[in-house]
């Protein structure tokens, strides 16, 4: 009987992605537990297996191990023959020495380059610049390795392949250009190569190459993000002191602002520098949907909800679409890389979250899985937002009609089930999530 190996790990994460890699070509099976919130780490339970609450870890019948790379090691040694180590003790250690350079060379240049990007960390242009750089020297010493060479080491994929492919999926697809990716010739052939393999394929999904460098994404200023923080402990805030003296039969005398109380006052220079999205530019519409986003969260009963929704909806304002990913061949047969690509679509649309509300994931069964969501977003076409995805061309997008009861019952269907095994459009609920 095989040994059952968990993975806790979040989605589509170039580290989770490398371990799911690795154990698609060792042929070993690995159960998931999606650990997408950081608070997920710090739970007491978690924090008994790993004692920092880091992610991934893998938990194996002899005990726990963390660190990407050595996951990674671990399973390759489970199945020998696949040569994920190299072959003789001089391959191996030069798949070590790129597992090493991955780690502390190339890693921390891709998190101050691409991170800003995904809006994942605040823009410095002159941090990005000197990582992108910091990259070019890299990727040039790579380029002069690869200049004989199909693969890293050897003659056959290995976890150098994998540690390193995986670190640029999104280099390509956000930050290289094809004037870019001519400068580095030998790794941009031996990049193509591998993601057109059918195991990196399935993990990964399409990998779309970059026509126009992405700018970062923007992120709240520090002061707007303290501003909205809840009052320290020991303050009680203006709220509070009325609650009291309401609660104790007194008339609310209006306490004083606190600092932590008052608002930050962006100054004109600020808000004339910062750029309106197209969707801020639109006209304005009588449907709160910062309020209905915020009723239909917190809903015990999500169709009850749904009737607010159709009370309010305004559609000159906002508009209802069903999305289906159109797979390519080899896609769709295991749910974990499923998921990996319906997952990955909404991690790229972080920024989108303000105008949209969404049930996206997978459904099917057996092998026979399918991509598709339900989405109401700001404006009646498709946004910037959306047409900007790397993975915009392979979806359809259908249009609900709101005043079509057969629409109306299928939008439904699918925002108000989450449960897996629930049948919404004919297929069961895999894994959906919902975007908000």
């Amino acid at each position: 009987m095989e040994a059952k190996l968990t993975l806790y790990g979040a989605l589509f994460n170039p580290k989770t992605n490398k371990i799911l890699l690795t154990a698609a070509y060792a042929n070993v099976t690995l159960h998931r537990q999606i650990m997408q919130n950081i608070k997920d780490t710090k739970t007491p339970e978690y924090l008994k297996k790993h004692g920092l609450g880091k992610i991934p870890l893998l938990e194996t019948p002899a005990g726990y191990i963390f660190e990407t790379n050595s996951i990674c090691r671990y399973l390759a040694r489970l199945q020998p023959s696949a040569g994920l180590l190299g072959n003789g003790e001089f391959e191996a250690s030069q798949v070590d020495q790129y597992l090493d350079f991955c780690a502390t060379e190339l890693e921390p240049v891709y998190v101050r380059l691409v991170y800003p990007i995904l809006g994942i960390r605040p823009a410095d242009p002159e941090v990005q610049a000197k990582a992108r750089e910091e990259l070019n020297v890299l990727l040039k010493f790579l380029d002069e390795r690869l200049r004989i060479s199909t693969y890293l080491v050897g003659n056959q994929v290995t976890l150098a392949d994998i540690a390193i492919g995986l670190s640029l999926v999104e280099v390509y697809r956000l930050v290289f250009d094809a004037a870019a990716r001519n400068t580095f010739q030998n790794v941009t052939r031996w990049f193509l190569h591998l993601v057109h393999l059918p195991l990196f394929a399935q993990t990964i999904g399409r990998v779309t190459l970059c026509t126009s460098p992405w700018q970062p994404a923007s992120l709240p200023p520090p002061q707007q993000a303290q501003a909205s923080e809840a009052p320290k402990k020991g303050v009680a805030s203006t709220a509070e002191v009325k609650k009291a003296a309401t609660e104790k039969g007194k008339k609310p005398a209006e306490a004083a602002p606190s600092k932590q109380e008052k608002p930050a006052q962006a100054q004109p220079e600020e808000e004339e520098k910062k750029e309106k999205k197209p969707l801020d530019l639109l006209p304005p519409s009588g449907f709160n949907f910062y309020d209905f986003k915020t009723l239909f969260a917190n809903s015990a009963d999500k169709r009850e909800a749904m009737k607010t929704f159709w009370q309010q909806f305004d559609p000159a304002g906002f508009s209802i679409w069903l999305l289906h990913y159109k797979k390519a061949e080899g896609e769709g047969v295991k749910l974990f890389l499923t998921s990996n690509l319906a997952n990955g679509f909404l991690q790229r649309l972080d920024h989108f979250r303000k105008y949209a509300l969404a049930v996206h994931g997978v459904y099917g069964q057996d092998g026979k899985y399918e991509v598709k969501g339900c989405w109401i977003w700001r404006g009646t076409g498709h946004p910037q937002e959306i047409k900007d995805q790397d993975t915009y061309e392979y979806h359809t997008f259908t249009q609900a009609d709101p005043n079509n009861a057969e629409h109306r019952a299928l939008v439904e269907d699918y925002m108000c089930n989450t449960e897996p095994g629930t049948i919404v459009d004919g297929l069961p609920i895999a894994e959906v999530s919902y975007f908000k």
